[in-house]
């Protein structure tokens, strides 16, 4: 187990200690915060101060669980004003359509993506592992109307959330970007890499546009394996083949596909995990 120093230090640096628990964090947390309160000293000013500081090396991690919450990641290439054809139908990553034949339009700024979300709403389902129970706040830019879990909420307002169970940020009926659902208290946008975005995205979703495989000198089986793995399981679909490739099975890493050739075979897939229900 990390010790409360490499904790502490892991916040400091903004490096990771890879056998830090929650309850390593907290307490590292809390120590850094008896520190600041030593340094600065005792009086009420300066425990405010510490206070403030601790909430700093707070917000210089990944507090918004709320993903691709600019609308910057659309693997699906989901057009302005495309109607669905079913009901929850998934539109940029993470985020779906809810009401059957309704549209989400949008457009582009230097950060993102502004959503005008329809009147059923456009929502994301946080998976219950990213929520650890307590406090959070919910904050975004934009007319759009807010519910969590069901429950309306305005710009800034506080709520109780469950530890590990799902909820559903939906957004309804005006424009919406750079949404945050934090620890807490709402906090400002900070804006993640590109990178960092899309693996957090591939998670759920991961579409590949070519595949190549080989069978070797008798055909068989071929495994393909993913960029990141997923959540589960996915549901894998193969399509434009080149020739006739067979699904067999799907783990959280790879797929298997099979074939009667030993040709080389290329052909697109979708790899599938989003969470359907709250």
């Amino acid at each position: 187990m990390a010790t409360i120093t490499d904790a502490v230090k892991s916040i400091l640096n903004g490096t990771k200690v890879p056998t830090a628990t929650t309850s390593d964090m907290k307490s590292a947390l809390g120590t850094l915060y008896d520190f600041f309160t030593e340094l600065l000293g005792t009086n009420s000013a300066d425990k405010a101060a510490a206070r403030a500081a601790l909430g700093a090396v707070e917000r210089a991690g990944l507090r918004n669980i709320l993903i691709n919450a600019d609308f910057r990641i659309n693997q699906r290439a989901y057009v302005s004003g495309q109607v669905t054809t079913a009901a929850n139908q998934y539109s940029f990553d993470r985020w779906r359509i809810v009401t059957l034949g309704q549209s989400a339009t949008f457009a582009t700024d230097a950060n993102g993506r502004i959503v005008t979300a329809p009147a059923g709403g456009i929502e994301q389902i946080i998976e219950g592992g990213m929520i650890i129970g307590g406090t959070y706040a919910i904050d975004w830019e934009g007319t759009a109307s807010c519910t969590v879990g069901g429950t309306a909420r305005t710009k800034g307002s506080t709520f109780t959330l469950t530890a590990n169970t799902n909820v559903a940020v939906r957004f309804s009926g005006g424009t919406v970007t750079r949404a945050r659902l934090c620890p807490n208290s709402a906090a400002a946008w900070e804006t993640r890499p590109l990178e960092l975005e899309a693996a957090l995205c591939l998670r759920f979703y991961e579409r590949m546009t070519a595949a190549y495989c080989y069978m070797g000198v008798t055909s068989g089986q071929h495994s393909v394996f993913f960029t990141v793995p997923k959540r589960i399981a996915p549901t894998v679909s193969i399509t434009n083949q080149l020739l006739t490739t067979s699904f067999v099975s799907a783990d959280v890493d790879h797929f298997v596909v099979s074939s009667a050739s030993t040709n080389p075979h290329a052909f697109f897939w979708t790899a599938d995990a989003e969470l359907t229900a709250v």
